[in-house]
């Protein structure tokens, strides 16, 4: 399973003389009711592959658009990508609604001892991922995961990230 694969910060089971050269993903089963998925990026810039926080959902809701399924997994919050089980626990039998996952938003915060560095303080990586799972719900299929993330309800306070050099050409 791919929670296996990673085994710490940039490194993985793969033994030195090993490359992957396939992945299979299984289709997802065909189930009532909506499928909901998401995914988000948050970086100094689009083209970085190193994101400070990145977000990816599945939800899955019933006919009467109760939550029956959710996965929410994070990057840039923990040594390896991590999934947060407690705020999926705790949104199954839940209504699809923004303010359900304004509440799991603030669970999603607890999940996660995250670190600071030159990419973000720990504070606006759990802003962050505050942000991403509120954004969630009210998300049009169509939005742009790299758009600007901005938490609904803020949990933790923080002043604006400093960028030095913002807007400065060097060269």
């Amino acid at each position: 399973p791919l929670e296996a694969f990673f085994t710490g910060y940039r490194q993985t089971v793969l033994q030195p003389d090993e490359i992957i050269t396939t992945i299979l993903l299984p289709l997802p089963a065909p189930s009532p009711g909506t499928r909901h998925e998401q995914w988000y990026k948050v970086s100094r810039r689009l083209e970085m592959d190193i994101s400070t926080v990145s977000g990816s959902f599945v939800v899955l809701t019933d006919s009467n658009g109760l939550i029956t399924h959710a996965r929410l997994a994070f990057g840039g919050v923990a040594p390896t990508p991590a999934l947060a089980p407690k705020t999926a626990a705790w949104l199954i039998g839940q209504p699809w609604s923004a303010g359900t996952f304004l509440t799991a938003s603030e669970i999603a915060v607890t999940e996660f001892s995250t670190l600071s560095d030159v990419r973000g303080s720990a504070t606006y990586r759990r802003a962050l991922i505050a942000g991403m799972v509120q954004r969630f719900p009210t998300d049009p299929p169509w939005a742009r995961p790299t758009d600007p993330i901005t938490p609904i309800a803020p949990i933790h306070p923080r002043p604006d990230p400093h960028e030095s050099a913002h807007l400065h050409v060097t060269g």
